[in-house]
This record gives structure tokens, C-alpha cells and sequence, in this order.
């Protein structure tokens, strides 16, 4: 998949990472997040990983989240009130 990307000409870094130790090394303007919040054992972890991933971004950044309905509260207090 990330070969179309050069292909494409697109910007686009691609990695997989323990999610819970990772440490970003640069922003991103997008980061994708693809059901990985209920693999954790419980909020704190959670919201750990939010933080992390909220502040790699860039001003005006995105974080797409795909998770089970049950976090969605979770995730909407996170970002509503981390501004």
C-alpha cells in the first residue's frame, strides 16, 4: 500500500508501533487511529494513547478514529476538553 503512495507522489509515513510505548519523532498532519483504543485494559490507557497522539499533530491537524461505539464518549471528553 504505501508503494502507491510514491507512485502517487503522496506524503505519507506508514508505521506500526506498540502504540502504548511509542514516541513520536516528528507532527503529522493526519494520524490515523483503526480500532486500537479497546485493545487496552482500561481508560487511563486510553486516554494516555489520546494525549500522545494529540499533541504529535500540527496546528490545524486531524486524528481519524475508527473504535467500538462503547468509547465514544471517551474520546468526544478527551478532545472537548483538551482544547
Amino acid at each position: 500500500m504505501l508503494e502507491n503512495t510514491k507512485r502517487d507522489d503522496l506524503r505519507i509515513n506508514g508505521m506500526v508501533a506498540d502504540v502504548l510505548n511509542f514516541v513520536p519523532s516528528q507532527n503529522y498532519d493526519v494520524v490515523i487511529m483503526d480500532r486500537i483504543l479497546h485493545m487496552f485494559n482500561d481508560d487511563s490507557e486510553r486516554t494516555n494513547v489520546l494525549r500522545k497522539v494529540s499533541t504529535a499533530l500540527n496546528a490545524n491537524g486531524y486524528v481519524l478514529i475508527a473504535d467500538i461505539p462503547k468509547h465514544k464518549a471517551l474520546i468526544r471528553d478527551y478532545f472537548d476538553n483538551s482544547q
